[in-house]
């Protein structure tokens, strides 16, 4: 434990929780270790020392809340320690929304946050639930959209099997004369195979729904 742990510890364990709170005047690497320290308890260090720095929640929450909002501090704090300390602030939901919300507003961090997979996979994901749950209000409160929704893809289905229909009508005259390796034959025998597969599951969702 160092000398400036010391004299934090005992400022935190005088009588007064304001006095404590408004006498804890360090400098800033002393603070910005502090700080860690009290808001990371699981922190190597003596068990002792750990519990009579957290003994008074209220007390420790204003000294990291005031030590935290001067600058110098910040400077002093490695960028582990400040992601470390991030994550312990945003263990609530509604806090970690509101702080994520804040930061994807910034240009560089959003477009360098989407370079990771599994965070764009998550946004992904969660933008599709987001419009099904919308959807699914607008079904409850506009029983009307499900049947406009029913013509729509219908007139899908439909215009799908023609469009298929009419694209072989165009391409199979064509055709005659041609010469085809074995690999290309086998090649579109299996695209066939795949078609014949997918009007079969058409059928299928017809009959049963």
């Amino acid at each position: 434990m160092t000398a400036w742990d010391t004299t934090l510890a005992s400022r935190l364990l005088t009588t007064n929780p304001a006095r404590r709170a408004s006498s804890l005047v360090l400098p800033p690497s002393a603070a910005a270790s502090s700080t860690a320290a009290l808001l990371h308890p699981s922190r190597p260090g003596s068990a002792s020392s750990r519990a009579k720095l957290t003994r008074d929640d209220e007390v420790a929450a204003q000294v990291a809340t005031d030590l935290l909002k001067r600058p110098a501090v910040t400077e002093h704090v490695t960028p582990a320690e400040r992601v470390r300390v991030v994550t312990e602030l945003t263990r609530d939901d509604i806090v970690a929304q509101q702080v994520t919300t804040g930061l994807l507003r910034r240009p560089a961090v959003a477009r360098k946050t989407m370079r990771d997979d599994t965070a764009r996979m998550l946004v992904n994901r969660a933008q599709f639930d987001n419009s099904n749950e919308t959807r699914d209000r607008i079904r409850e409160r506009t029983p009307a959209v499900r049947a406009i929704e029913h013509t729509i893809e219908y007139l899908d289905l439909v215009g799908s099997c023609h469009g298929f229909v009419a694209t072989l009508g165009r391409l199979v005259p064509q055709l005659r004369g041609q010469e085809f390796t074995e690999d290309e034959r086998e090649t579109v025998r299996r695209q066939i195979g795949r078609v014949r597969a997918a009007a079969d599951w058409l059928e299928g969702a017809l009959d049963n729904g």
